[in-house]
């Protein structure tokens, strides 16, 4: 029974490494059995705290610039789907917004949840927004 309850805590914790619990089954597990956590867990475990160190900024910066046509495959080019999502707004309400309109009001929305409760991911998509419409603003002007 014993050597069982190792095996489940031991998968257990492997499995929770990549979910939402993480910290606490990490520490909790660690500290219970630390010869089943090998060089492999602990370099993941820095990893994953050098991904938080980096800044926002940065990090929104990939986000929009640089994963830009893995995201064109999935989803259309970012600018094309705010107006897109600005004519069914204006659809759907009568209103007249354009894309900028929709940008901002994503922003807002970011900022709106981030009033409530702080989340690293919603500060993170408040500036990948801001970027993205600055990207959609210069290529308005060219």
């Amino acid at each position: 029974m014993r050597k069982f309850k190792r095996w489940f805590d031991y998968n257990i914790a492997w499995f929770l490494l990549n979910g939402r619990k993480y910290d606490y089954w990490q520490e909790h597990l660690e500290s219970k059995y630390p010869e089943l956590f090998c060089d492999q867990y602990k370099s993941m475990k820095k990893n994953k705290k050098n991904k938080e160190s980096a800044s926002l900024c940065e990090e929104a910066h990939k986000i929009v610039n640089e994963r830009n046509e893995e995201k064109e495959r999935m989803y259309g080019p970012f600018s094309e789907g705010m107006e897109r999502a600005a004519m069914i707004f204006n659809g759907l309400t009568g209103h007249n917004l354009n894309a900028e309109d929709m940008y901002k009001a994503l922003i807002a929305l970011k900022f709106s949840r981030e009033s409530y409760n702080h989340k690293r991911d919603n500060l993170l998509d408040a500036i990948a927004y801001i970027q993205a419409l600055e990207n959609y603003i210069n290529e308005k002007n060219q």
